[in-house]
């Protein structure tokens, strides 16, 4: 079982004719089991270690039962009352402002049962160093999901909603996956590993809805509703997808020698794993539909390294280039509206997304060896092309939005980062440490509204930094740190409407350890949380966080008992 968590979220969306601002209140508890099983069996055999058989069944078995109760109201322009649950949930001059608003207690339950199974095998080659394997696994689950909610919706000019519905959704999925490899190797230093492997997907999904208007406020009445079938938000659907992924890795791998000692190696790897799809969607509803599609998937990687033992550096490059296909439910082209506030519609011509992403890293260790001085950097950089996404229709007069997932561009990251570790004293005792870093994202998607003639491409950036400064003193096994940490973002967009953002997150304090006799230990931190640049001021809030255990080790070590 998990306690109850209440969750607040205050959101401020930036509409082209005047910003939204949308308050949430979750109240949820859960409770659940979890049943799992884990069986291996590995064998060797000859006289190469390479020669194994390996075989692995795994049993899962899982239940939850969820309740939580949502309370969420739209707001035109920013409340100048404060908003609270309660005042969301009476009828205050406050919550009938609202364009909309919804009181929803939802009571789920989920069952899932799965099995995975694999087996391994692998062989030298006599007279040679290669290797050739073989691979395989099979995964099937059973999942059984419902839900039962009861909401009242009010949105401004029309009538309240009074609705019961339920939410009946079972799932069953079967996976098998089978490869087989060849490792070559020509020398001690280049190797070339080629693959085959081919994956198949089969399952079954049913989506039912069943509503019953006009809830009944008495036991006896209840028993006189019947729910029914929603046609159009109700549908079964039956997928099946096959994947052949060939794979060709090479590798090369070199050692330096100094003074006739290893001093260091180059080591470089390239693979090149395209994925051809084969996808299939039998979509049976209010529609049907029976998609079909065939996608090629480039995939690519490429890592260089380079060490220096002698100097204690450390470099490496990466590349890596990945490609999504979208989902074939995506596609379908029909409008759902099982969610009353956000509805979801469909886009037979969203494309496959492609992700380039570049990564640098480098440590030095011997900037001053006797002291244990060191200081690391790394930088990134991601762009994606053809990015999912989301274009939003928002009716100004309901609140309500329509939602399509599209292909966009103008998505991707840079960042730095730079660690630095210094001991002040000779034996390392005070030690002083900082963290820098720096990220610049670039979001998109689009928006509309009614009214508007064209959609708008609404881009956001965000720039944040990250630092940390800290200083730790050990003395013999007792320990005391005090450190803060400072986050900065500044969001901005050229869209004439969108004020720029700067958001302060900082934090800092002290925690410290100190080892007692008999093997207790009693450990202490004590720190002061701050935000501040929100529109909300009841985000803008100082918390000071207070926690301490007390420890025992048993066992030689091996169990501690903490309170």
């Amino acid at each position: 079982s998990k306690p109850s968590i209440e969750a607040v979220t205050i959101q401020q969306s930036f509409i082209p004719q005047g910003d939204t601002y949308n308050y949430f209140f979750n109240n949820s508890s859960q409770k659940s089991y979890h049943l799992a099983t884990d069986h291996n069996l590995r064998l060797r055999f000859g006289d190469a270690l390479a020669n194994s058989i390996r075989a692995s069944i795994q049993g899962m078995l899982s239940k939850s039962n969820v309740r939580m109760d949502y309370v969420k109201a739209l707001f035109s322009q920013s409340p100048e009352a404060e908003v609270t649950r309660d005042s969301l949930i009476t009828n205050s001059n406050l919550a009938n402002s609202a364009l909309n608003r919804m009181l929803e207690n939802r009571k789920s339950r989920l069952k899932v049962a799965s099995i995975t199974a694999s087996a391994d095998a692998q062989f030298a080659v006599r007279g040679r160093d290669d290797v050739f394997g073989f691979n395989s696994s099979f995964f099937a689950s059973n999942r059984h999901y419902t839900s039962n909610n009861d909401y009242k919706l009010f949105i401004a000019a029309e009538p309240s909603q009074i609705t019961d519905k339920e939410n009946r959704a079972p799932n069953s999925n079967v996976n098998a996956v089978g490869s087989a490899y060849y490792d070559l190797n020509f020398n001690n230093h280049l190797s070339m590993t080629a693959r085959y492997r081919i994956y198949h997907s089969h399952s079954n999904s049913t989506n039912d809805w069943y509503v019953a208007d006009h809830m009944p406020q008495t036991v006896s009445m209840a028993e006189e509703v019947m729910r029914q079938l929603d046609p159009v938000n109700s549908y079964h659907t039956r997928s099946s997808s096959t994947d052949q992924h060939p794979s060709l890795l090479l590798k090369y791998y070199y050692t330096r020698k100094f003074e006739n000692q290893d001093d260091g190696y180059f080591y470089m790897h390239a693979s090149a794993s395209p994925i051809f799809r084969n996808s299939n969607l039998i979509y049976t509803g209010f529609n049907d539909f029976n998609l079909k599609k065939n996608f090629v998937l480039p995939n690519a990687d490429v890592l260089v390294q380079f060490t220096s033992h002698r100097n204690y550096h450390y470099l490496d490059l990466k590349y890596r280039l990945n490609t999504y296909d979208p989902s074939l439910l995506n596609m379908v082209d029909l409008t759902l509206t099982s969610d009353p506030l956000n509805h979801h519609k469909g886009n037979p011509d969203l494309k496959c997304s492609t992700t380039h992403h570049f990564e640098a890293n480098y440590r030095a260790d011997g900037l001053s060896r006797e002291r244990g001085m060191w200081i690391s950097a790394q930088l990134m950089y991601e762009f994606t092309r053809n990015a999912s996404a989301s274009a939003k229709f928002y009716d100004r007069t309901t609140g309500i939005n329509t939602i399509t997932p599209i292909n966009v561009n103008g998505n991707g990251f840079a960042s730095a980062r730079s660690d630095l570790n210094i001991p002040l004293t000779h034996d390392r005792a005070l030690t002083f440490g900082t963290t820098a870093y720096y990220r610049y994202s670039r979001n998109a998607d689009v928006i509309t509204e009614s009214g508007m003639e064209t959609p708008v491409k609404s881009i956001v950036n965000t720039q944040s930094t990250w630092n940390i400064l800290s200083l730790e003193y050990t003395f013999g096994r007792h320990r005391i740190k005090a450190s803060g940490e400072m986050n900065y973002s500044h969001l901005s967009s050229a869209r004439m409407n969108i004020q720029n953002m700067d958001i302060f997150e900082y934090s800092y304090g002290i925690n410290g350890m100190a080892t007692l006799p008999l093997n207790f230990q009693i450990s202490s931190d004590i720190f002061m949380h701050s935000n501040r640049g929100y529109n909300d001021n009841s985000m803008n809030i100082n918390s000071l966080v207070w926690n301490a255990s007390l420890g025992k080790s048993i066992a030689k070590g091996k169990v501690i008992l903490k309170l």
